[in-house]
């Protein structure tokens, strides 16, 4: 019998019932899935660095989640950035993407968007390791050149406007 199938075409039928029995459960598919696109991870930032979390829809086709942002172990609020004691959410919906600006110390830091799927998925997380660079600090003499550029141009057009005062154009 298993050659009359094999033979009679059942070859198409066999394969498509192993993939069938071969696939996940629907339940094993992410219903949204947060991707930090910026900072990317390893990457060398200035101080004011914005975090940008996108809402990537997948198959399951949830519309919006709840997510936190965990800087260097510590809870901030997704919208302003700020250090803040509780464990408050944003919402994200799918397709978008929400930025969180961080003022952060120069060094090496670590963020975690922390998020639940759909309500009966395990909590997930995304994460980036990146170091934050020393703010370009001016020399004395590039300000006392900047200093002096600024006079030579003031006194320059108090000085056209002078003559132009006192030789006026008839």
């Amino acid at each position: 019998m298993l050659r009359r199938v094999l033979t009679g075409g059942g070859v198409v039928l066999l394969c498509l019932a192993a993939a069938v029995m071969a696939a996940a459960p629907a339940s094993a598919h992410l219903a949204i899935r947060l991707d930090i696109r910026a900072p990317e991870d390893g990457s060398k930032v200035g101080p004011r660095v914005e975090l940008e979390v996108f809402a990537q829809p997948t198959l399951a086709g949830v519309d919006h989640t709840e997510f936190r942002v965990i800087v260097d172990g510590d809870s901030v609020d997704a919208n302003t950035g700020k250090r803040t004691s509780s464990d408050d959410t944003t919402t994200i919906a799918v397709s978008t993407t929400h930025r969180t600006p961080l003022n952060l110390a120069p060094g090496r830091h670590h963020v975690v968007v922390e998020y639940r799927p759909d309500i009966d998925e395990p909590v997930r997380q995304t994460a980036v390791d990146f170091q934050v660079r020393q703010p370009a600090k001016a020399s004395k003499w590039t300000n006392a050149l900047i200093a002096g550029a600024v006079m030579v141009i003031v006194a320059t057009f108090v000085a056209v406007r002078r003559v132009r005062r006192a030789h006026p154009q008839v």
